[in-house]
């Protein structure tokens, strides 16, 4: 069996609290940015506000069933808290508590859902056109 020195156990601990402050952080994050509070979501899961605040700030240990616990109030993945970065987009239209639907949508499908939004405004636009000239060919006829 191996021994583990004091400096490993030193540098785990380390990368423990780290890692403790990283999903309490990014679960701080994805919260605020569905305009959700720390009561809410304290009261959802059965504990204090407090208690929440030391799981937002890395200061309590958070098992994994409380991370899916967490992860279903915000309508997100686990994966999403874990993993989450500056990049991801979440799509805050809705919320899925009251019938809506959210989802992780990285930078790039952003871009390419503007692009795309923006080519159907403009094919709108043209339908719009369109049916005005109708319109007023139909109008022109009656005369």
């Amino acid at each position: 069996m191996k021994k583990t020195t004091l400096c490993q156990k030193k540098v785990t601990l380390r990368k423990l609290k780290l890692l403790k402050m990283d999903i309490g952080n990014n679960i701080k994050r994805i919260r605020e940015f569905k305009n959700l509070t720390q009561e809410y979501i304290a009261t959802q899961l059965g504990i204090s506000r407090q208690t929440y605040m030391m799981i937002e700030s890395g200061q309590t240990d958070v098992k994994f069933e409380n991370i899916k616990k967490i992860a279903a109030l915000l309508d997100v993945s686990v994966n999403d808290i874990i993993a989450y970065n500056d990049k991801m987009v979440l799509n805050n239209r809705t919320n899925s508590n009251f019938g809506y639907n959210y989802q992780a949508v990285s930078v790039d499908e952003k871009e390419l859902y503007q692009k795309l939004l923006v080519e159907r405004d403009l094919r709108l636009k043209q339908y719009e056109d369109l049916l005005k000239a109708k319109d007023q060919l139909i109008d022109s006829l009656k005369k």
